[in-house]
C-alpha cells in the first residue's frame, strides 16, 4: 500500500548550527498543524548537527534526512525540493523558530488565495539567546512586493518564513544553480512573480535568529554584485530599463563581538525591547569596557527600564 504524501514539506538546510538546531526542529515538530514532513538537508556539517538530526529521525517518522558533502545552500535547497512530497513547500532554517501556529495559518492563507504562488509572514528578529529585538513587517500586496524586489530588496519577503506551491517552484526550475551564496531567494521570488502572485501574510509567525558574523553593515561586495545581476536579469525579462552597475565600494565588515552586541542593542532600544537592550549593552561593556559609547548604551537601557517600571507601578 502506497503511503499517503503529506500536504506540506518543510525543507530545512542545515550547516553547523548544532547549538540552535534542537529548538528549530522542535518548533516544527510542535506545530498545531500535523500533516507535514520535515526534510532536513545536512550540508556537510562538522559540529554534530547530523547526529542531532538522526536522533529526531529515530523518534519521529515525519523527519527525513538527506546528508551529503558540503555544496552550499542552493544545492541543499534543490536537493531537498527533489525529494519533497507535499503540495506546499515551507522553508525553514536550522537556527530559527517557527511559532506553533505557523503552518496552520499559512496553509489556510494559501487555501484562501489560490492565485498566490508564494507567501511570507511577519517575523521577529531574535539574538543568539533567543531575545527579540525587532519585528519585521513587509509589504502585503503583490505589486508592492515586486517593486521592492526589483530594487534589490530581497528582504521584502523573509525567505525562511515563506510557503510555496511546489508546482510553481518546479515550473520556474527551482533555485538557480548559477547562484552559490547570495541572491537565491531574491531570484526565486522574482521568477515566481512572473507566473503568479506573491503576498506577505499579516501575522507574526516566525522568529529569525541573527548571529555574530551573519550581519554586514552594507552587504558584502559579492552579495551586492549577485543582487545586481539578479535584478538586471529580472528587469530584462520584463522589458524594463536596467540601471548602471552600482559602484563597488568597500567590502563590509561582519559584525562580531561587542559590535554585534551594540547592533542588537540599538535595534532593541529603538523598538522598546528593553530586556534585550539591557542584556546586549551589558555584554558590549564586558567585552570592551574602555569604549564610552557602550557605557552610554548601558545607562540608556537601564534608565528606560526604570522609567517604564515606575510608570507601570503608578498604573
Amino acid at each position: 500500500m502506497t503511503e499517503r504524501a503529506p500536504h506540506v514539506s518543510v525543507v530545512m538546510p542545515v550547516y553547523n548550527c548544532a547549538e540552535f538546531l534542537p529548538a528549530a526542529v522542535e518548533s516544527v515538530l510542535g506545530q498545531s498543524y500535523g500533516d507535514f514532513e520535515l526534510i532536513a538537508v545536512d550540508d556537510g556539517s562538522t559540529d554534530g548537527s547530523l547526529g542531532i538530526l538522526r536522533g529526531y529521525e529515530g523518534r519521529d517518522s515525519r523527519v527525513r534526512i538527506l546528508s551529503r558533502a558540503n555544496t552550499g545552500i542552493v544545492r541543499a535547497l534543490n536537493d531537498g525540493l527533489a525529494i519533497a512530497r507535499g503540495e506546499l513547500i515551507a522553508r525553514m532554517d536550522g537556527d530559527d523558530i517557527s511559532l506553533p501556529g505557523r503552518l496552520e495559518r499559512q496553509v489556510w492563507f494559501m487555501e484562501q488565495n489560490p492565485d498566490c504562488v508564494a507567501a511570507g509572514t511577519d517575523a521577529e528578529w531574535i539574538d543568539t539567546e533567543g531575545l527579540p529585538f525587532q519585528r519585521i513587517k513587509n509589504p502585503r500586496g503583490h505589486e508592492e512586493i515586486v517593486a521592492a524586489l526589483l530594487e534589490g530588496n530581497g528582504g521584502a519577503m523573509v525567505h525562511p518564513t515563506c510557503i510555496f506551491r511546489r508546482e510553481a517552484i518546479e515550473k520556474v526550475g527551482g533555485y538557480s544553480r548559477e547562484l552559490s551564496r547570495w541572491g537565491e531567494d531574491l531570484d526565486l521570488f522574482l521568477r515566481l512573480s512572473e507566473i503568479g502572485r506573491l503576498a506577505n501574510q499579516g501575522e507574526m509567525l516566525f522568529q529569525y535568529r541573527l548571529r555574530p558574523g551573519s550581519i554586514n553593515t552594507a552587504g558584502s561586495l559579492g552579495q551586492r554584485k549577485a543582487i545586481f545581476e539578479v535584478v538586471r536579469a529580472a528587469r530584462v525579462r520584463r522589458g524594463l530599463a536596467v540601471g548602471a552597475r552600482e559602484a563597488a565600494g568597500e567590502a563590509a565588515v561582519p559584525l562580531e563581538g561587542a559590535g554585534f552586541d551594540y547592533f542588537v542593542f540599538c535595534r532593541a532600544y529603538e523598538n522598546g525591547m528593553t530586556r534585550t537592550a539591557r542584556r546586549r549593552a551589558w555584554l558590549a561593556v564586558r567585552k570592551r569596557p574602555w569604549y564610552f559609547v557602550y557605557w552610554k548604551a548601558l545607562v540608556q537601557a537601564w534608565l528606560t527600564h526604570a522609567r517604564v517600571k515606575k510608570i507601570k507601578g503608578k498604573g
